[in-house]
């Protein structure tokens, strides 16, 4: 007997959806069928009083107080656990097969879908562990909702009218299309291994052929622009495959079609999903074509033979793994567009040697390239990617000093992280910005200059540093990330030098204020004299209880010049030209020297300017 539990379940579902409870079920031929509209006489075939066994043949309609009705879908639970139930002829007419209303239903061997039937419900066939056979006869027009086949483990044939039949199939996910258990797709008893896509199709649907391993190649026409997700996933028997004139690949598309051997990527395309080709072992080469934007994240992943890779003129993003663990991957040349790389993109691929391009990216995530030959045959130090400062390698002594090479532009996310050893940093003019955490808890870092290129500083760059009394940034700087100098509370003076105060770059998860209190408190900042009342009203800026002016411009437009400065120990060294005649200026712009010496002692640390001629540098002691 049905349980009433159930029956006090299905009234509570139909009040929370609005449904009439007291809906009228009556019997007919030994089947209990519930009234769906009086008006338009149709019902619904439904669960009875005991449970169902035996021949099941479904009529198209059915009478009931003198009046006929349609049949129009076998409902929810109608024939749920009827393990007795061997067989179900279902009538033309129907038009849904409702939720688990065959779940577990462990004697059905074949099933024949009628071409009316316009959608197969949640979990219909789940648990038919006998189901060998599935037969749709209409032109495909079904849309199969998630798991409807899930658990059916003795599928092994499904068979379809025609190929265009079979590309109008809508599929919500992996257990809703019988091939992934079935893998054999048959036309008029003829196992289905190349397929022709007809001119009539312009998009290969969601799960399409998901688990066909009878095919063996797909020809696209030129009419079909997207090929949708998992669409021929676990394909494994596919050896050929050409685009044509495809421009979307959809996420994981051909993940795991490990027999892929003639592979083209047409010049079309321009965007390959997350895992489209993960575990496709096949492919050797790729280079991408012009007009590629996306290409999502391992979309690449585990292609065991592939051993070069060019990322054409147009990609701008390599997403996170997309190339990760292809062990035969030698060669990779980053196009020009190329700005990102992300998390693990290139990581386990121990024969990669060669790395080349990549002169305008922004961003390397430090484990873009971890366990590859490139970077472990790299020497200690920086490691340079581009025009990035992409790592640093090896252990870091105490009282290190680093000079950033010229031409670098961007100190890559997490360059210094944690590194106490790091003494002090110079960096080239050409730099424009400090990536997120690069500096972090550098505690035996004093002070840092950045040049008037840099623009932008990240989020954390310089956070914790215990040790950092003075930072300077340039006239060019505009942007100063989510807590960039938080906690870094030994901060006696910050130099701003851009005329309008900097945004501050608060990310969406975090409010962290870009100072400590204490800096707020104490440090002096030091901006342009014609920008103090900019910086005061500044709702951050603003928070400094010492804002004072710098006066002459030479301190305001520092620039490159022919002639070199450091400083140690009180005083100023100044090399590299022929020098007639030295200017000394201090923060507040006040001359402290003027004469031909090259080493002037100074009365106290701080950041100077030195003019010799048109040319001027800035130093910090």
């Amino acid at each position: 007997m049905k349980k009433n539990s159930l029956k006090v379940a299905l009234a509570s579902l139909c009040m929370c959806f609005g449904l009439d409870a007291g809906a009228q079920i009556f019997q007919y031929d030994g089947l209990s069928y519930d009234i769906m509209s009086k008006e338009d006489k149709t019902v619904s075939l439904t669960y009875g009083d005991s449970y169902y066994k035996g021949d099941i043949v479904i009529p198209a309609t059915v009478q009931y107080l003198e009046n006929e009705y349609k049949v129009l879908e076998v409902g929810y639970l109608a024939f749920e656990n009827c393990w007795g139930v061997t067989s179900v002829t279902f009538p033309e007419g129907l038009k849904s097969i409702g939720i688990n209303s065959f779940t577990n239903c462990t004697s059905l061997k074949e099933i024949n879908i009628p071409t009316t039937v316009a959608e197969i419900r949640e979990c219909a066939f789940e648990g038919c562990n006998e189901l060998e056979t599935v037969t749709f006869l209409g032109s495909g027009n079904i849309s199969l909702m998630s798991n409807v086949f899930k658990g059916c483990k003795a599928l092994n044939r499904v068979n379809t009218k025609d190929m265009e039949s079979w590309f109008n199939m809508k599929f919500v996910n992996n257990e809703s299309n019988p091939l992934t258990t079935a893998h054999n797709l048959y036309i008029d008893d003829l196992l289905v291994t190349d397929v022709v896509v007809p001119e009539t199709i312009k998009k290969i649907n969601d799960n399409a052929f998901n688990g066909c391993e009878s095919l063996k190649s797909v020809t696209f026409s030129t009419a079909v622009d997207t090929i949708g997700q998992y669409a021929f996933q676990n394909c494994k028997g596919l050896e050929k495959l050409n685009t044509a004139d495809v421009k979307v690949v959809g996420g994981y598309a051909f993940r795991d079609c490990t027999g892929i051997k003639d592979f083209t990527l047409n010049e079309k395309v321009d965007s390959i999903g997350d895992y489209a080709f993960t575990g496709c072992s096949g492919i050797t080469i790729l280079s991408f074509s012009d007009g590629l934007k996306y290409l999502g994240e391992s979309a690449f992943s585990r292609c065991t033979n592939l051993v070069s890779v060019s990322t054409g003129n147009t990609l701008k993003e390599i997403k996170s793994y997309t190339f990760q663990e292809c062990p035969e991957l030698t060669t990779v040349n980053l196009g020009p567009a190329l700005e990102k790389i992300n998390y693990g993109a290139f990581s386990y691929n121990a024969a990669l040697a060669e790395v080349t391009g990549g002169e305008n990216l922004m961003d390397v995530y430090a484990s873009a390239f971890t366990e590859t030959l490139w970077l472990n045959s790299q020497p200690d130090g920086v490691v340079y990617l581009g025009s990035i400062a992409y790592k640093y390698k090896g252990s870091m002594p105490e009282g290190t000093d680093i000079v950033i090479n010229d031409g670098t532009k961007i100190i890559g996310n997490d360059l210094f992280y944690m590194m106490n050893g790091l003494k002090s940093i110079t960096f080239p003019e050409s730099l424009v910005k400090v990536g997120d955490w690069a500096f972090y808890k550098c505690n035996s870092l004093t002070s840092v200059v950045l040049p008037d290129n840099v623009k932008h500083v990240g989020n954390y760059a310089f956070s914790y540093c215990e040790g950092l009394e003075s930072i300077s940034f340039g006239t060019g700087f505009e942007i100063l990330g989510d807590g960039a100098c938080s906690e870094s509370a030994n901060i006696k003076e910050v130099i701003c030098m851009a005329e309008i105060p900097p945004f501050f770059d608060f990310s969406v998860w975090s409010t962290t204020e870009p100072f400590a209190e204490k800096v707020y408190e104490k440090a002096n900042l030091a901006v342009p004299k014609s920008s103090v009342a900019a910086y005061e009203e500044h709702k951050i800026w603003g928070k400094f209880y010492y804002i004072e002016g710098a006066a002459p411009s030479a301190i305001e437009k520092v620039a490159e010049s022919e002639f070199n400065v450091t400083a140690a120990d009180g005083c100023i060294y100044v090399s590299g030209a022929d020098v007639n005649k030295v200017e000394v200026f201090d923060i507040n712009g006040q001359c402290v020297y003027i004469g031909t010496s090259k080493t002037i002692s100074v009365a106290k640390n701080g950041v100077y300017v030195i003019r010799v001629g048109n040319n001027v540098r800035k130093v910090v002691l």
